[in-house]
């Protein structure tokens, strides 16, 4: 019978749940990582993001701002006004997988969280989508078959304060979340009839994904004064098809504590890019866009990994590249950091040199001599080695190569040259045709890798894609793509290029900002159950301060006094007191009854049910 063509497999049977199968009704309608909005030249903890998803409102208009669209939509089967068995519903499932530092000073944050059926921070909380509406200048259309990320008047989130479809009734809104935090969410639908207890087979669960405000900020200190810590490391990746968790794992391996942020849809016609615009004359005119980030931000990292994956040109915008050269090269900082930056991508340097030629060229020394490494040597084996030269400034040792040279996968490699003349610049790795292809027309080809090293920088630019590389004999073959062998491949090239990164200073070490939790001025009453330390009035003060803090339930308080060093002050109460707002005078006597000097104190909360929140106060005597 001879030797069967596929072996080793097996075959699993599947049920179809009862629901309604759903899907994004638009491109570009996932949320997207972003930066704080309020503070766009400085990096700020107590900062808030938008909850914006991919699509670009501009329609790439370069006479305006990039502007992110604020909600998502989710879409399924039609609905017949005639048979009420075709109708169905949609839920959104979202909970705060890392919380911010400052995210408990956000009192918009307090409110939303207050509002929802269940604790976002414990787990999931499902919230009921409205159906999407269109507008007419006479009437409102029902779109029953399409449901968009609003709280539906049948969700305990919903305002009635407010009308359907409008920003008040987001589910994720704007202007609520920190640095630090990061959402997930996945969405389920259901039949109309199955409502509001379907059984787990009548469920269709449609996700998960994420999104975070950045920088990845977290706190270390247990008292009023900590320390707000975030990785100098970013990886942006531009791929989004499956390199991230091989680099975010090789990335771990290493102990290289980073941030990622997902340039979604980087190669589309409806993508934001990752730099902030300014100045357009639509869409906040003369201001920012919503989208990305922009170079004093960007500044609060010392290393950037850029990867494209296998994309070509047109993988990013020319704004962005734009402000990678403001970034390698800014000397605002004192004393200057030393940076590094690894462009990473199968195609990035043809992408990089098509947007940008002069800083790919003056700057980072580089230029494209071939598009493909495979048809520029004739080599159209699946396997390609990767060798040092005689130049090589960090060595990979032997035992890396490349996967998907040819069939079945066929990877458009870069083909690198060092341009002439270029101070630091060399050539790191060649292109090794190990297999010894007769047909190919060299053994070696040059570059598949070029550096170059400054006084203030260094750079990596790769002809290749980190999540393309294998270990030679990994899993018994030349360039097995397995998990393991790609990570394996990865870490052997990272691990020296780090290294070499790191050589003159340590661009991998976090940043730490001493901060006190002085959160935001607020003036006004919230409403709902929510828990809240306001802001001493006055502050500064003389001699006495008015003191105000909300309880979302009732239970155990205690509001605390201490001075910089950590000394409690005053207790000024620790007693059981009922839900809602409560006010008080601290006189600026300490416990004894004595007045205490001028000088810097903290106001500590905390409730019974976990919440604790700190406020800075300034005595003039």
């Amino acid at each position: 019978w001879g030797t069967p063509v596929i072996d080793n497999f097996r075959v699993g049977l599947f049920g179809e749940p009862e629901a309604p199968p759903i899907v994004l009704n638009f491109v570009g309608g996932h949320f997207h990582d972003g930066f704080g909005q309020n503070f766009p030249t400085a990096i700020e903890p107590a900062d808030v993001g938008n909850s914006n998803v991919t699509r670009d409102l501009s329609g790439n208009s370069y006479q305006e701002n990039d502007w992110h669209a604020d909600t998502t939509c989710i879409t399924g089967g039609a609905v017949s006004d005639d048979d009420p068995e075709t109708r169905w519903l949609v839920r959104m499932f979202f909970k705060v997988a890392r919380k911010g530092p400052a995210q408990d000073d956000i009192p918009e944050y307090l409110a939303w969280r207050a509002r929802l059926s269940g604790n976002p921070e414990a787990g999931f909380v499902g919230a009921l989508m409205d159906s999407s509406e269109t507008v007419t200048p006479v009437t409102i259309i029902p779109l029953p078959d399409r449901f968009r990320s609003y709280f539906h008047e049948w969700d305990a989130g919903f305002d009635p304060a407010y009308g359907d479809n409008t920003p008040e009734q987001e589910i994720l809104p704007d202007g609520v979340f920190v640095p630090g935090t990061r959402i997930e969410y996945y969405f389920t639908s259901l039949w109309y009839a199955n409502y509001p207890n379907p059984g787990e087979d009548e469920i269709y669960v449609y996700g998960p994904w994420e999104f975070e405000i950045l920088p990845g900020m977290w706190a270390v200190g247990d008292t009023c004064l900590y320390d707000v810590v975030w990785p100098s490391v970013l990886y942006i990746d531009a791929y989004n098809r499956g390199a991230e968790p091989l680099i975010e794992e090789a990335l771990t391996h290493l102990g290289v504590a980073h941030d990622r942020f997902d340039y979604l849809d980087a190669s589309s016609c409806w993508n934001c890019a990752m730099a902030r615009t300014c100045g357009g004359a639509v869409h906040n005119p003369g201001g920012y866009g919503n989208n990305g980030f922009t170079l004093e931000q960007l500044l609060g990292y010392r290393l950037i990994l850029f990867s494209t994956g296998n994309l070509g040109l047109g993988c990013a915008e020319p704004g962005d590249v734009l402000l990678l050269e403001d970034w390698l090269n800014d000397e605002t900082i004192s004393p200057h950091p030393q940076r590094g930056i690894i462009l990473d991508g199968d195609q990035i340097a043809s992408s990089v040199e098509d947007l940008n030629p002069t800083w790919f060229h003056t700057d980072l020394g580089a230029s494209v001599k071939a598009i493909a490494y495979r048809s520029y040597n004739n080599d159209t084996t699946y396997c390609v080695g990767l060798e040092n030269t005689s130049a090589a400034v960090f060595d990979i040792g032997d035992s890396v190569s490349l996967y998907g040279n040819g069939c079945h996968n066929r990877y458009y490699y870069n083909v690198l040259d060092v341009v002439p003349e270029t101070p630091g610049a060399v050539g790191n790795l060649n292109f090794y045709n190990y297999t010894g292809n007769p047909y190919a027309d060299s053994i070696y080809v040059s570059y598949a890798q070029v550096v170059r090293e400054t006084d203030n920088w260094k750079s990596i630019v790769n002809g290749f894609s980190l999540h393309h590389l294998s270990e030679v004999g990994c899993g018994g073959t030349d360039c097995d793509r397995s998990t393991e062998c790609v990570l394996t491949g990865a870490v052997r090239m990272l691990q020296p290029a780090l290294e070499w990164l790191a050589l003159g200073g340590d661009p991998f070490d976090p940043w730490y900002v001493e901060i006190g939790q002085d959160g935001v001025d607020e003036d006004g009453h919230l409403s709902g159950p929510v828990n809240y330390l306001y802001a001493a009035r006055p502050n500064p003060f003389h001699r006495r301060a008015t003191v105000r803090f909300q309880l979302a339930h009732p239970g155990r308080a205690t509001l605390l006094i201490f001075d910089v060093s950590g000394r409690l002050v005053s207790k000024l109460v620790d007693k059981t007191l009922d839900a809602g707002e409560h006010t008080l005078v601290w006189d600026s006597r300490d416990d004894r009854g004595l007045p205490v000097g001028s000088g810097i104190f903290w106001m500590q909360l905390e409730t019974h049910d976990g919440f604790r929140s700190c406020k800075r106060l300034l005595t003039l005597q």
